[in-house]
């Protein structure tokens, strides 16, 4: 007996001592109540009470309980521990509540993150992507407002740069075209009616033949061949070897005019003959020193026409030991301003057509020195003039 009345000790011992397991009643085998030191016996009287979990309410208040039942080890007693329900609940409803407070704040911050990302990332690329698509229809009127990130933000200036870029490289294709044609119209300015005068020349030619009249005849076939020359619209090159014998039809031409009042040269090198290059680009040249070079020369002129290679560059340089070029007349052949006069329109005629033909793989120097001579050499890289 005082084994069971020892372990009953410590069992209700125990059970008081611990909040969580509410208030402890002690019941005997017949389910009277022999301790109740809280007075809550009264929401179980009158049920039958076994081992187990039982949830009870209390009719008064309306409260909810819990009670939990056990046996004493030696008696047919048993130990009630009643809590009140919301007890019991409280610390997972403590703990829910910390839950629904951390994901509204998680809730918060994405709804946050995602107007941010939106409007910093996602809004400002999708407006680079609308305007390359404009920018695909070819039409280059687009201008992105920068926004977003700074890293967005440089991309998106580097689109309007771009797209800036294109309307000034398109336009100077055009203007460059234009520049183009009007080169070729200037070096074909006296295509009028080519048939006809390639015809009446060629009807001279035949009358000075019959009438043996042999400087008339060749000279009419030294401009036929120079005039065939021009005509040929349909085609912008030719062969070196081809340019050398208008050259020499030039030549003829103005040596009757100045009454052989200079004297020709030429130094070829016969590999370079069947090289392609741009139709009349020496005789330009050659009648530049002819009418201007010498005419304040007392001796006669001489003019040398070189054509020479390396190994990546075709050279031809036309060289006359005449007044010279200045400093200024250089300065207005090579401006990009349109000033054109009797002595420069033919050298920058020949110019314009090089670097709108070639570009950078085109050379055009001048080496002059007042009073002395004037050098004037074009190199093409064989490359832009291949056989």
């Amino acid at each position: 007996m005082l084994i069971v009345v020892s372990d009953l000790e410590k069992t209700i011992k125990s059970d008081t001592k611990d909040d969580s397991l509410g208030n402890t009643i002690l019941l005997d085998e017949k389910n009277e109540v022999l301790y109740d030191p809280e007075g809550k016996a009264d929401i179980i009287k009158g049920r039958e009470i076994k081992d187990g979990q039982y949830k009870f309410k209390e009719e008064k208040t309306g409260k909810s309980y819990v009670a939990v039942a056990r046996s004493v080890t030696g008696t047919k007693w048993r130990v009630v521990n009643v809590v009140r329900a919301r007890k019991i609940t409280g610390a997972f409803l403590r703990t829910a509540s910390i839950m629904l407070v951390i994901i509204a704040a998680l809730m918060l911050l994405f709804n946050i993150f995602s107007h941010y990302f939106l409007k910093n990332i996602i809004h400002p690329v999708n407006d680079i992507i609308q305007g390359l698509k404009v920018v695909q229809t070819g039409n280059l009127d687009v201008h992105i407002t920068p926004k977003g990130q700074s890293e967005i933000r440089n991309m998106i200036h580097s689109f309007n740069q771009m797209v800036r870029r294109l309307k000034i490289l398109i336009k100077e294709n055009e203007q460059q075209q234009l520049k183009k044609q009007e080169a070729e119209m200037k070096a074909l300015q006296s295509q009028i009616n080519p048939h006809f005068l390639v015809n009446s020349l060629s009807s001279i030619r035949f009358m000075a033949q019959v009438s043996r009249f042999e400087g008339i005849r060749k000279m009419a076939e030294a401009l036929i061949k120079i005039l065939s020359c021009s005509f040929r619209s349909n085609q912008s090159t030719y062969t070196i070897r081809e340019e050398l014998e208008m050259l020499d039809s030039f030549i003829f031409l103005m040596s009757i005019r100045y009454s052989d009042g200079f004297q020709f040269e030429k130094e070829v090198d016969e590999k370079c003959l069947d090289y392609q290059i741009p139709r009349l680009i020496l005789q330009p040249l050659v009648e530049n020193s002819i009418v201007h070079a010498f005419t304040e020369k007392e001796d006669i002129g001489v003019i040398k026409v070189s054509v020479y290679e390396d190994t990546e560059w075709i050279y031809l340089t036309v060289e006359d030991n005449g007044k010279g070029i200045s400093e200024a007349q250089k300065k207005r052949i090579f401006s990009e301003e349109e000033k054109e006069d009797n002595y420069s329109i033919g050298i920058r005629n020949v110019y314009t057509r090089l670097k709108l033909n070639y570009g950078e793989d085109s050379k055009f120097v001048i080496d002059s020195r007042e009073g002395s001579y004037t050098k004037t050499k074009i190199a093409l890289k064989k490359k832009v003039v291949d056989k």
